[in-house]
This record gives structure tokens, sequence and C-alpha cells, in this order.
């Protein structure tokens, strides 16, 4: 389907949302007035939790079923607990962006019903229903553009569907180290990555170098699986969960030295690292409430410091699972 001007009724947008991506922020597409880019779907577990993608063309399609192929769940097999709708909308409906030394972040616009957000080539509403229900409009066609804006969306799906189900999405590494798991937190620059590389080379499996997710299962707070990554993304089982020994704010360091903190500071770094839902200044109760619940639960909270070439998990006090009492820096 092409996107057409013609057939999409407006709603009025708030003002400031959605300036710097949308030609007309202060009109909002309605999906009740405009049909679908075609009938392609696809279904995913998202850390455990199940989402429909409806309204595919046959390209869009397919590069979801590429980008998330081990995440894919056959139909009819659930009742999903969240749906991605994605409609037409023409070209002209954004601003063209100089993307050269700009970092990359939503506009969003939150009220007691949910969020609109808009972004490169991308504006939509996510309604903080049960079932939760997103819709996406966008221009593009091409399998190129396409892939970035259904990455980004999904991003910020998965990060209210964990919020609804009691869990966060958070800005981290996930290592996992015989029965258990320890996650990593840090934004960008604070060495997720480095660590990820190091601990794979040691010969441990690394779930993802950029974001994971935390849900309760079974009275204890454990790591899930979410498909998104940087040079480690999640293979295996999508809905497998580990139960984390450890929950640490990376810092980089001559050798591995572990400080303790309390609970309330490590919420504080975890709710820093909570990408979209930490900008939410109707729910940000909710998001604290959430994580003082699950870090709460947790054996070691606290800094680790690390050196960038190892060694690293032949020192960390946990590392063998045994959850021994950490060592002071």
């Amino acid at each position: 389907m092409v996107p057409r001007e013609e057939g999409h009724r407006i709603r009025s947008g708030r003002s400031g949302f959605g300036e710097r991506f949308l030609a007309e922020p202060l009109n909002l597409p309605d999906r009740d007035a405009a049909g679908t880019w075609g009938d392609g779907t696809a279904h995913l577990t998202l850390a455990g939790a199940t989402c429909s993608v409806l309204g595919l063309s046959p390209q869009q399609a397919g590069v979801v079923k590429r980008r998330f192929s081990g995440f894919l769940t056959a139909p009819g097999c659930f009742v999903p607990e969240a749906s991605l709708e994605v409609y037409p909308l023409p070209d002209a409906a954004f601003r063209t962006i100089t993307e050269r030394g700009w970092v990359y972040t939503f506009d969003l616009s939150h009220d007691a019903d949910g969020l609109w957000f808009s972004g490169l080539q991308l504006v939509g509403r996510l309604d903080l229903t049960t079932p939760l229900r997103c819709s996406l409009w966008t221009c593009a066609a091409r399998a190129s553009d396409f892939e970035g804006v259904i990455d980004n969306t999904l991003r910020l799906l998965t990060a209210y569907l964990l919020l609804q189900h009691g869990g966060v999405l958070l800005h981290a590494a996930g290592v996992v180290h015989g029965p258990s798991a320890s996650v990593l937190l840090g934004q960008s620059g604070a060495g997720k990555s480095t660590f990820s590389r190091v601990s794979h080379a040691e010969g441990l499996h690394v779930v993802s170098d950029d974001l994971v997710a935390l849900v309760p299962r079974g009275g204890r707070t454990c790591l899930a699986r979410v498909p998104f990554g940087s040079e480690f993304r999640p293979t295996g089982d999508p809905g497998a969960v580990e139960p984390l020994t450890a929950l640490c704010r990376l810092e980089k360091a001559a050798a591995i030295r572990f400080a303790p903190t309390s609970l309330a500071v490590a919420v504080g770094s975890a709710f820093a690292c909570s990408p979209v839902v930490n900008g939410d200044g109707v729910r940000s109760f909710e998001v604290l409430a959430t994580l003082e619940r699950l870090i709460a639960g947790i054996p070691h909270i606290g800094v680790l410091g690390f050196p960038k070439n190892g060694p690293l998990w032949s020192a960390v006090p946990w590392g063998d699972g045994r959850c021994q009492t950490p060592t002071l820096a």
C-alpha cells in the first residue's frame, strides 16, 4: 500500500510535541481514519510477554521476521498481551533531519492513558490498556528504513509492556554464570560492551550488551531476554530466565573492585538506566516502586570497577555462583 495524503483524519497535538520530527506537529493522525500498510503479521515473545505486529506490507513483514527471527512465535498459540498496528503516512508528514553529530531520542508526550511518541520517519500512540495497544504511523516503505523504525518502536513498547507486568527494561549488560546471572548497568560509554567482550572471551554467555529485562518469577528477580543488543544479542529460548545474583553499576578500574551500596542508591542507578519510562512524569512513582521491589530481592547490589582487559570472573566475588560475601573496594 502506498501512503496517501487523503483519508487521514487529524487530532490536535500538544504544544511542543513532535516539533523536531513532524511537519505539522499539532495535527496528529487518527487510527480510525486510515488503512494499514497491508495485511502482514508477525507474533513475538518479548521477555515472556506476547506481542502481535499487524498491518505490515510484505516488505515490512520480511523485515520483522528477519530482525526478530529468534523471538517469533506461531500465531494462534496465545492471546497477545500487546498489539502494534502499522499505518502509512506520506513523506511530507515528516521533517528532513540532518543526523551528523546528533543523538537520537524520541519526542514524548505523556498523559493519564498513555503517550504519544515521534521520531525519524515515525509518529505513534501507545495506549496503556490491557492488552496494551500501540499504533505506529510511518513513511518507511523500504526495508532499510523500516528496520530502524520498528526496532525503536518495539523498544518503547517493550519498556511499557514490562512495566505493566511488574518488570523493567534496563540499559545494561546481562551475563550468565552457572545457574544465575548478573546485570551490569551503564549508559553509553560506561563499559557495557567492553565488559561483555571480556566476559565472552572468558567463556561466559552474554545475553546482551545493551538492553536487558528484569522480571519477577517465582518470588525471585530474574534476567529475561529482549531482542535488542549491540555486539551481543540474545540467542536460545526467548522465554528463558535466570535468577539474578548481582546488579551493579559499572565503572572502569585497574582491577576488580566491588563496593556494596544501599537499596536506595541502587534504585537510583537503575532508574537512570531505565529507558523511556524514566522520563514519564505520570508514572515515575510506579517505575521507582517496581525497581525497589525487584532490586530488594537481589543478593549483591553495588558498584563494580573492572579492568578493560580482564581478568573478570575469576575475581568477581559471586562469579562462581556461590553468592559469597562481597569484598569491599
